[in-house]
């Protein structure tokens, strides 16, 4: 009587067989963690660049705004025509200054997700242990037996890792959207401040003449 393909048992594997596939396993894992760190690394240097930016932005907006200020709106006492540039200059100013500091606000994409139990569903509630923000309620007790869990499987560490790129990457692409909003603003409002001071400059000319 012959045996199916059911009854039949797997045949055992050779130890060398087990070494090779324990370093496939490992390798495959050393590969994720060093995609990991280079993108994490990059992620972080976007964000600290587009900080600098933002700093160098909202400084330069404060003193456009000063001497906005001092200047058009001194003059516009004499003549009213420079309260226009001088406005225009002061409220785009402004308002690419908000959006530089939108761009540094501190945001949260999703918020904060407790502890799986039993009656929580965790494919549909699942906390990405390494964001802060989807953890930092937990107990430690918790968040260790979650962690653990995490670590014991492979295919959950890889759906974490790759779940904390993502969020990185949706940080890095806010503040980068907010900061482009910002310098467009900003390059509108010159270029119509600059506009608007030679009509004014060059209807006092004519007039004069």
């Amino acid at each position: 009587m012959t045996k199916t393909s059911e009854d039949q048992e797997l045949p055992a594997l050779t130890p060398e067989e087990v070494k090779q596939k324990a370093r496939k396993v490992a390798k495959r894992n050393a590969s994720l963690l060093s995609i990991y760190r280079t993108a994490s690394r990059n992620h972080v240097s976007f964000v600290e660049i587009s900080d600098r930016r933002a700093n160098i932005l909202i400084s330069t907006c404060a003193l456009i705004i000063s001497v906005s200020f001092t200047i058009f709106l001194g003059e516009s006492l004499e003549s009213a025509a420079f309260l226009i540039p001088g406005v225009i200059m002061i409220v785009t100013c402004t308002l690419a200054m908000v959006l530089a500091m939108l761009s540094t606000r501190p945001y949260s994409s999703r918020p904060f997700y407790p502890f799986p139990s039993a009656k929580t569903k965790l494919a549909a509630k699942s906390p990405n242990l390494l964001f802060f923000q989807h953890f930092y309620k937990m107990e430690p007790t918790e968040y260790e037996t979650a962690l653990n869990r995490m670590l014991e499987d492979q295919a959950k560490m890889r759906r974490a890792v790759i779940r904390d790129l993502h969020g990185l990457g949706q940080s890095v692409a806010r503040k980068y959207r907010f900061l482009r909003f910002s310098y467009d603003v900003l390059t509108l409002g010159v270029i119509l401040s600059v506009l608007a001071m030679f009509v004014v400059v060059f209807r006092q000319h004519v007039g004069a003449g």
